[in-house]
């Protein structure tokens, strides 16, 4: 009987684990992060994927919730079209998995989250054969 109950609650503990869906975890992970009201900080992004600016390597600083500033820290000649206006944030970063999973063309296929700060650290989405995504890195509150 005793064997049967822990073998049970084993069970039904890796269900509740393996069921939290990747939009669950981005929204866990953004009210953990709005929940912590980092207003000013700075970080290293890099787009993946399809896109003019992929393994173009930028600091970015935001203060008050508003980029103040970016800097090309890669190597080559970047993209110009990463700029303080272009340049997301990290609530960005989170609106962007969140609202691939409300588009049946997307699907998460990796994301990760800080667990100090709960800032996504990388990200990737598949539409069909093409993808996207980010990597965040550097992450200093200021």
């Amino acid at each position: 009987m005793k064997k049967e109950f822990i073998f049970s609650l084993s069970l039904l503990l890796s269900g509740c684990n393996s069921s939290i869906s990747t939009e669950d975890k981005g929204e866990i992970y953004q009210k953990k992060w709005l929940d912590k009201n980092i207003q000013s900080y700075s970080f290293n992004y890099k787009e993946t994927g399809f896109t003019p600016i992929a393994g173009d390597k930028w600091e970015i600083q935001v203060a008050d919730g508003k980029v103040i500033y970016v800097n090309y820290v890669g190597s080559g000649n970047p993209d110009p079209s990463l700029n303080q206006d272009s340049a997301p944030t990290i609530d960005l970063l989170f609106k962007r998995i969140i609202d691939c999973e409300d588009k049946s063309s997307c699907k998460v296929t990796l994301v990760e989250f800080d667990q100090i700060n709960f800032h996504p650290v990388q990200y990737h989405a598949s539409y069909g054969v093409e993808g996207e995504g980010f990597q965040v890195s550097h992450f200093i509150v200021q």
